[in-house]
């Protein structure tokens, strides 16, 4: 018989007693009470209405047990315990079954509990309607992920491996919710880089082929052809690993939505492809051009061969590109309007993305202005126009005069008529995919939430975490150098607590708050460290251990074990964040802590960390 797991968020047992009763005494007695004979009272009769593939979701169950006779205490408590719950359990079970009546289930995944009941418990997002089964679980569970980078407070902490194997799942046993679930998802910038960040390549295949089967066979191995060509092109290979891979699949996902039932011809996609790479990483789009197929022919001098149609666009592109000459007087005009669009963008925000290619092309038709007056500019038109179209189709209202401006200045100057189709894609429409229950915007973090962490004890490292991210370049001046520095100084942290380089995101919320992060923001799941970074996290341990004289000849793993490795909550309080660490015997030690934890706020935070250790 399958075991099943019962979860309570929260329980409070409210008493009111005579003056005289010595309430602490009381305390302490229902305390073991509770913990010894309620709680397998609870699970026992949980384990007899529920099924193992069957979730039971009460939102809030109120007992009232009447009067006990404190001579009576234990034998009263635990009788009236086991009647009242009894019944209003089965009454909570008998509406439910009536109201939605139990699906067929599917097998669960180990990440799933199998029954769940919160009282007092506040979902984040929209409640699915009780009970649900465990393909709905996983489809919330997903949903939930994609949207926070943590799990839902009735899930047990997943590994990488795990949320694959939740995707597998879903797209055997419920493609058609799943595709609904991603199609609303990945219309967000947050989530489409969470998913990147947390999937393999493999599985980001896999996804492009469940939203558009069979149109975008193209991808492996033109994504394999462009990691292999990565090292033989100067301007790729200073890009590091992590961010040249976040950009190739927002591209790609970015080419998905503009053709989302059919897809498109793999030359033509392979090229669009490449000229937003270009723009994304400001590299000149003719040299790039250039320097790909260079890249292509040493790579063919080592009989290496490439397999996709990147080899055959290169050359197509290289031989009959001929890109419209643009006079400087309409590169003005142009430069111009790119610059309403940015002063524009101060009052109405756009996509960070859309933002850095916009920041780009201003820099492009900047020094287009400064070359001289007869050397007319043979850049295409295609960077602007495409930024064009995605502005069309992502921005808000307010963007909309001064694009159609924008377009038909691109209609004036170019050689041949740009079409309709050109800068209106085919976007799907929200009536065009199923329902799903789970694609509710998440609510921000209420004084009601609670983040269960495992990592408590990085708190005590705070001292010490401005020299080692300036040692290590990430910080000047009391800030991160950019985004990147911040993402990459969260794991940094993990590695400080569990000597770890991988990681998946729903463990790391204290470590984004330390790095001065939104929780919601995504982090990637692996970490590629360096010797020195390695080096230098390993001698702030030993630092830490030095300078807190009451551990002795602990080792580094030793402090990791007995302090770093706690568990903790995180809470929000009075518009800053509270930390709650589970005490344990030898935090002793902490009297003789050198420097204080109760308050943390380090130059990059915005909110200030109170602690109760």
């Amino acid at each position: 018989m399958a075991q099943q797991r019962h979860i309570i968020k929260q329980q409070i047992l409210d008493l009111q007693v005579q003056s005289k009763i010595p309430t602490f005494e009381l305390q302490n007695q229902l305390s073991s009470l509770y913990r010894s004979k309620i709680i397998p009272l609870i699970e026992a009769y949980c384990n007899q209405i529920s099924t193992p593939d069957t979730l039971l979701r009460i939102d809030t169950l109120h007992i009232d047990l009447g009067e006990i006779d404190r001579q009576t205490l234990e034998t009263d408590f635990i009788e009236k315990v086991k009647e009242q719950l009894t019944q209003q359990l089965a009454q909570q079970l008998a509406q439910q079954l009536s109201r939605y009546p139990a699906s067929t289930p599917a097998a669960p995944t180990p990440a799933v509990h199998r029954a769940s009941i919160p009282p007092n418990a506040r979902m984040q997002q929209a409640k699915p309607p009780p009970p649900t089964n465990p393909t709905t679980a996983q489809l919330e569970l997903l949903s939930y992920f994609l949207q926070t980078g943590l799990l839902p407070w009735w899930c047990n902490s997943l590994s990488s491996v795990a949320l694959e194997d939740c995707y597998e799942q879903l797209r055997r046993t419920s493609p058609v919710a799943l595709k609904a679930l991603l199609q609303a998802q990945l219309k967000q910038a947050k989530p489409l880089q969470r998913l990147i960040y947390q999937f393999t390549d493999k599985t980001l295949v896999n996804i492009v082929d469940l939203m558009v089967p069979g149109g975008f066979t193209w991808i492996q191995p033109y994504c394999r052809d462009l990691q292999t060509l990565r090292s033989q092109v100067n301007h790729l290979r200073e890009i590091p690993p992590r961010q040249f891979r976040l950009k190739l699949w927002q591209e790609i996902f970015g080419t998905l939505s503009l053709s989302p039932n059919t897809g498109i011809n793999a030359n033509v996609a392979i090229r669009n492809h490449l000229l937003q790479l270009a723009i994304s990483f400001h590299i000149n789009v003719p040299t790039f051009f250039q320097q790909l197929r260079q890249g292509m022919e040493r790579l063919r001098d080592d009989d290496v061969r490439l397999e996709s149609e990147l080899p055959a666009v290169l050359e197509a592109h290289l031989q009959t590109a001929v890109p419209p000459i643009i006079t400087h007087a309409a590169i003005e005009n142009l430069y111009n309007l790119l610059n309403k669009l940015k002063s524009l963008n101060n009052k109405s925000s756009i996509s960070s993305s859309l933002q850095e290619k916009l920041d780009a092309l201003l820099d492009q038709f900047n020094d287009l202005r400064s070359a001289p007056s007869d050397t007319p500019s043979t850049n295409s038109l295609t960077d602007i126009t495409t930024l064009v179209t995605e502005l069309e189709t992502q921005a808000s209202f307010t963007y909309r005069p001064l694009i159609n401006q924008i377009k038909s200045f691109l209609q004036s100057i170019s050689p041949q008529p740009l079409s309709a189709k050109t800068f209106a894609p085919s976007v799907p429409s929200a009536s065009s995919h199923p329902s799903v229950p789970f694609n509710d915007p998440i609510t921000p973090f209420s004084d009601s939430e609670e983040l269960y962490i495992q990592n408590a004890g990085l708190i005590l490292l705070w001292p010490f975490l401005t020299r080692l991210f300036e040692t290590l370049n990430l910080v000047q001046s009391n800030q991160f150098i950019d985004p990147q520095a911040a993402e990459r100084a969260v794991l940094l942290l993990q590695y400080l607590a569990d000597d770890s380089t991988a990681n998946p995101e729903h463990l790391l919320p204290l470590n984004k708050l330390l790095c001065g992060l939104d929780l919601l923001d995504p982090i990637a799941a692996h970490l590629d460290m360096t010797e020195l970074e390695q080096t230098e996290c390993n001698s702030l341990l030993a630092a830490v251990i030095h300078n807190w004289s009451a551990l002795k000849s602990t080792t580094p793993d030793g402090l990791r074990r007995g302090f770093l490795q706690r568990a903790g909550i995180l809470r929000r309080h009075n518009h800053n964040w509270l930390l709650q660490a589970e005490r344990e015997t030898h935090d002793i030690l902490l009297d003789q802590l050198p420097w204080s934890i109760r308050v943390v706020k380090l130059p990059w935070m915005s909110e200030i960390l109170y602690v109760e250790w």
